[in-house]
């Protein structure tokens, strides 16, 4: 399946949470992917989430297909990587 980073939207000074990327997986676009990094581990990417009433969040989109969501992570962090290479993931 062919995996397009659409887009990739920093987001500096808002602590872990270093930006969003857009991102096409064969047909579908994902918007939200959340790129997190916490102070001296690897970068990684959260798929999108919301936020219920009462404070709990739940993913809009959820795969077991664990390759699938590897290939995607690896793809953002990598497009992350080339327009950020003073940013440490």
């Amino acid at each position: 399946m062919t995996i397009t980073i659409k887009e990739i939207r920093p987001l500096p000074g808002v602590g872990n949470l270093k930006g969003f990327a857009v991102v096409e997986v064969g047909p579908w676009t994902i918007r939200g992917c959340r790129i997190v990094q916490q102070p001296g581990q690897r970068a990684y990417v959260a798929l999108p989430q919301e936020k219920t009433a009462d404070g709990r969040y739940f993913p809009i989109l959820q795969t077991n297909d664990t390759s699938l969501k590897d290939s995607i992570q690896a793809a953002v962090l990598q497009a992350w990587s080339r327009e950020h290479e003073h940013t440490e993931i």
